[in-house]
């Protein structure tokens, strides 16, 4: 069960009790569907297998910082365009697709996070 929606039933439970209404219905309404949505964002995340904010930064990235399979070394580039296909983004400098999941483990947004690894 989604974290958000184990929070959405405590928050009913809190918000609901039987000495009456805390929260106006109209209010509640309102942060349900604030949940619903939170709810729909996590299993877009958990279909993607990357953070959204994250996946976001690397489509507007400046630089992608990879390592190299000919030097095994930090290398980065700048991509041209960028675009997601089936859980992987397509970086345009040289077709190069990488794929969420490896992210800080053959490529990143920084070498430091690359470097750690």
């Amino acid at each position: 069960m989604s974290k958000v929606f184990k929070a959405l039933g405590i928050i009913i439970e809190i918000l609901t009790n039987d000495k009456g209404h805390v929260m106006c219905k109209k209010e509640l309404d309102v942060l349900i569907q604030a949940l619903q949505r939170l709810a729909d964002l996590e299993k877009l995340q958990e279909e993607i297998g990357m953070d959204l904010l994250l996946a976001l930064k690397c489509l507007l990235a400046d630089n992608i910082y990879f390592i190299s399979a000919k030097t095994n070394r930090v290398e980065y580039k700048s991509p041209t365009a960028t675009s997601l296909k089936h859980k992987s983004i397509i970086f345009a400098f040289d077709s190069t697709i990488v794929e969420f999941k490896d992210y800080g483990k053959t490529w990143a947004l920084t070498k430091e996070e690359l470097e750690n690894e």
